[in-house]
C-alpha cells in the first residue's frame, strides 16, 4: 500500500475531528451533492483529463469518453457533468459550467497503479464531500436519518439523490477505522 494512503488512514480520528469542528448548520446547495453511480469511472475521468493533456473538456465529451457508446448529445452531457462534479468533490478534478479541468491531484493520482491504493485514496478523498462531512458529524451523536439532509429535495428526488451517499458510506467503512465505522453505522436511510 503506498505510504501516503497508510499514514493518511491512522490520522482519520484527527480528520474526524476537523469534520467535526465545522460549521454544519447552513444548508447544503444541490451542488454539494455528489450524483456518480461508480467510484471506477471517478478513476476514469482522472485518466482521462491526465492522458488528453487539455486544459478542460465539455461534459459532452466527457461523457462520450466515459461511456465510448453512441448516445445523445443530453446523455454524454449529463454523464459527463455527473462524474466530471463527482471527481472535482474528491479533488481531482476542478469545474466551471460546461467544463471539467485537472486538478492539481489529477495526474498524480491517475498514475497510480496498484487498485487497492488507488481505492484507498480515493475514499479518503471521499472525506471531502461536505455532504459526507454533515452525514459523519451527525452519526457521531447516534442514529441518523441521512435522508433528513436532502430535505430540500422532493421525496423522489431526495431518494434518487440518495444513492450516491448510500453507496460511499459503506466503502469509507473498508477504511477499517473504528471511529469513522461507528459513524456510518449509525446513518440510516
Amino acid at each position: 500500500m503506498c505510504v501516503l494512503a497508510s499514514l493518511t488512514i491512522e490520522k482519520i480520528p484527527i480528520i474526524l475531528n476537523v469534520i467535526d469542528r465545522l460549521d454544519h448548520t447552513q444548508q447544503l446547495n444541490s451542488e454539494l451533492i455528489p450524483q456518480f453511480a461508480d467510484d471506477q469511472v471517478i478513476d476514469d475521468v482522472a485518466r482521462i483529463l491526465s492522458d488528453s493533456r487539455k486544459t478542460e473538456i465539455e461534459y459532452g465529451d466527457m461523457g462520450y469518453f466515459l461511456l465510448r457508446e453512441e448516445r445523445n448529445l443530453a446523455a454524454h452531457r449529463k454523464y459527463g457533468e455527473n462524474y466530471g462534479k463527482g471527481a472535482a468533490l474528491l479533488g481531482l478534478a476542478c469545474y466551471k459550467p460546461g467544463l471539467i479541468m485537472p486538478s492539481s491531484l489529477t495526474s498524480a493520482y491517475a498514475q497510480i497503479q496498484d487498485t487497492m491504493t488507488k481505492r484507498t485514496i480515493r475514499n479518503l478523498l471521499m472525506l471531502r464531500i461536505p455532504l459526507i462531512q454533515r452525514l459523519l458529524f451527525r452519526g457521531l451523536a447516534g442514529k441518523f436519518n441521512g435522508y433528513s439532509e436532502l430535505n430540500f429535495f422532493s421525496a423522489s428526488t431526495k431518494i434518487r439523490r440518495g444513492q450516491c451517499p448510500r453507496r460511499i458510506l459503506p466503502e469509507l467503512s473498508k477504511l477499517d477505522a473504528t471511529n469513522l465505522k461507528s459513524r456510518v453505522e449509525n446513518i440510516y436511510w
